[in-house]
């Protein structure tokens, strides 16, 4: 589905950022592709503080064009692919919400939310390997994270998973006992409970 959006977009205006990435993404057929540089933004934006990525925008220094995405389809779908594939990427973060095709300028171009990734999803990265993979975003590019980082975020990362195990265990208690008074409350209004033992009057 392609929605329209408002051309108040004023090229003269377009700029990267921290937040914002645009890529050509044309490929080699020239109907569009998935670039292999988007894969380093994704791990980048979601170690970092999430953002947006527009496929379909040629830079030239400075200036930005809207191409389009001639196939958004194939495109859309080999993300969503690759996102759901953990030899590529370590975790999805995206929904449904997250990509969209939308139509500016008489062409589709294809924007992509990609939230912050939270402390037991850290590090993200890419092609299975860790210390390869991460990335982190400065200012307008995407850098490796050294490996003291990585090793950082691995360490964050433990610490949540073992509250969250803690937390499971416990809720996991608590619910046996909300059980056992239950089934307590319901024998005490048929019958009595005496040493240990069930009469049924």
């Amino acid at each position: 589905m392609t929605l329209k959006i408002d051309s108040g977009f004023d090229l003269a205006d377009l700029k990267e950022s921290v937040d914002v990435e645009f890529k050509l993404a044309e490929g080699k057929s020239g109907t569009g592709s998935v670039p292999k540089s988007f894969w380093e933004t994704y791990s980048a934006m979601g170690n970092t503080e999430g953002g947006e990525v527009f496929l379909g925008v040629k830079q030239d220094g400075d200036k930005f064009e809207f191409k389009g995405i001639k196939n958004t389809e194939s495109v859309v779908s080999d993300l969503w692919n690759a996102l759901n594939n953990r030899q590529k990427v370590s975790v999805n973060l995206l929904q449904n919400s997250n990509i969209k095709v939308e139509a500016i300028e008489g062409v589709d171009i294809i924007r992509i939310h990609i939230p912050k990734a939270s402390r037991k999803q850290k590090p993200v990265y890419i092609n299975n390997n860790p210390i390869t993979g991460s990335y982190r975003r400065y200012n307008e590019g995407d850098y490796h994270c050294d490996e003291e980082t990585v090793r950082r975020m691995m360490a964050n990362r433990s610490k949540m998973l073992g509250i969250v195990d803690y937390l499971k265990d416990l809720i996991s208690v608590i619910s046996i006992w909300i059980v056992y008074k239950h089934i307590d409350n319901s024998l005490e209004r048929l019958g009595q409970i005496t040493h240990g033992t069930i009469t049924i009057q």
